[in-house]
């Protein structure tokens, strides 16, 4: 009787003909391509249906279930989807615009290359959604839960952030610029490559933060906590650090910082690509005890901090990536100490690792190589396996899927890896990676 409904004589307009649908179970039905425009559907179950290119503009989906529906290019522009279930969706390309999606429930949706110009998501709950390269300028997301969310190359300007919850979120090559996020927790937070120019972010939480290579011009840092965020290759002209706390931050070369900056930045902690980590060699000799890196090994990076001795706070695992990345360290290494016992254990290391014939693949050091080598053994791993074959490597897996896939959005636009366990690999990526 719904199919008969829906595609009945009248589907020009079908919220004339379709009655009594309120509430009603539509689940797996195949709506795709019809023209539901203004249809009220409140609390109807629409789980696992297929409305792909389904115009629904002006429809509404109040409490409506669409979890793990497909939505791809469908039209919801000024739609009302406030409370619904929308978990696990698929909406691909899909228009909602000026929609109001207020507390609506989008963890793991996919909503990768959507328009959400104007829409109302306050207080929606967007833990793990994917909106990669999705437009999100002048949304409403105060009260939004964007922890985890991947926000690569997403459009996020002129937003008010103030106070969100965006922790361990992948905002990379993200435009933020004008963006008030004053107060947010952005604490681990990869914004690499990021615009950030003149984007408010006072008094927010960016401990851990990896700003690597990201526009910071005019930004407003003032009284932030930046302990143990990469900032290097970042441009900080003209930005605003006063009271940030900047211990142990790495601020790479200081790129458009003045002199003065520099050193009064050096007084109260921060690091610069010439005095990276060793202040001492108690410090130097504690990063590589056995039994240290051992621990790092199986713990997350942001607890890192828990194991330093003193108020100085130094980001381990950035320190080893930095040294497998760049053979200038070791020069480096050699010119601060006299003693070439400390440099002979990261040659050593090397010398263990990698063969003088491995063929690179470009953007990648000799140890990701090596890795991504790994994962191309087969097309899905399980967690623990994986995380074993990291560790044979000294590696920590997720940081090193993280510098892998950057490298794959650099090449073909689209990461490597997707999911958490099992970690599965997009072949035709793979192959435009592999040397």
């Amino acid at each position: 009787m719904v199919n008969q409904t829906l595609y009945g004589t009248n589907r020009r307009d079908p919220a004339r003909k379709l009655e009594n649908l309120i509430g009603k179970n539509l689940s797996r039905i195949d709506l795709s391509g019809a023209n539901l425009r203004r249809i009220d559907l409140r609390s109807a179950d629409l789980s696992q249906s297929n409305l792909n290119s389904t115009d629904l503009r002006e429809a509404n989906l109040a409490k409506a279930r669409l979890n793990s529906s497909s939505l791809s290019n469908a039209d919801l522009r000024k739609a009302n989807l406030e409370k619904t279930d929308l978990r696990k969706a698929n909406l691909f390309k899909a228009n909602l615009r000026n929609a109001s999606l207020y507390k609506a429930d989008l963890r793991n949706a996919d909503l990768s290359d959507a328009d959400l110009g104007g829409a109302n998501l306050r207080q929606a709950d967007l833990r793990k959604a994917n909106f990669f390269k999705a437009n999100l300028s002048r949304v409403e997301l105060s009260g939004a839960d964007l922890s985890g969310t991947n926000l690569a190359r997403a459009i996020l300007c002129n937003l008010d952030l103030s106070g969100a919850e965006l922790s361990e979120a992948n905002l990379i090559g993200a435009d933020l610029s004008r963006t008030d996020a004053s107060g947010a927790d952005l604490s681990g937070t990869v914004l690499r490559y990021a615009i950030l120019n003149t984007t408010d972010l006072r008094c927010s939480n960016l401990r851990g933060a990896d700003f690597t290579g990201a526009d910071l011009i005019q930004s407003n840092l003032f009284g932030a906590d930046l302990r143990e965020a990469d900032l290097s290759d970042a441009n900080l002209k003209r930005t605003n650090l006063g009271k940030a706390d900047i211990r142990g931050t790495f601020l790479g070369e200081g790129i458009g910082l003045s002199a003065q900056n520099i050193q009064d930045y050096r007084d109260r902690g921060a690091i610069f690509e010439n005095s990276i980590v060793l202040y001492n060699r108690k410090t130097f000799s504690f990063v590589y005890s056995p039994s240290f890196t051992e621990d790092f090994r199986n713990k997350n990076i942001r607890d890192n901090n828990q194991h330093t001795t003193s108020d100085f706070h130094l980001d381990i695992v950035a320190v080893r990536v930095k040294q497998a990345e760049s053979a200038k360290v070791n020069s480096l290494l050699s010119t601060i100490f006299e003693e070439d016992s400390i440099v002979s254990i990261v040659a050593k290391s090397e010398t263990r690792i990698f063969d003088n014939n491995e063929t690179f693949t470009s953007g990648l050091d000799k140890l990701h190589t090596r890795f991504l080598g790994i994962l191309a053994q087969q097309h899905s791993w399980n967690r623990a396996a994986l995380e074993s074959k990291a560790a044979e490597l000294n590696l920590l897996l997720d940081g090193a899927l993280e510098v892998i896939n950057d490298t794959a959005f650099d090449v073909c636009d689209e990461p490597l890896t997707d999911g958490e366990d099992p970690i599965n690999l997009d072949t035709d990526v793979l192959e435009q990676l592999l040397p």
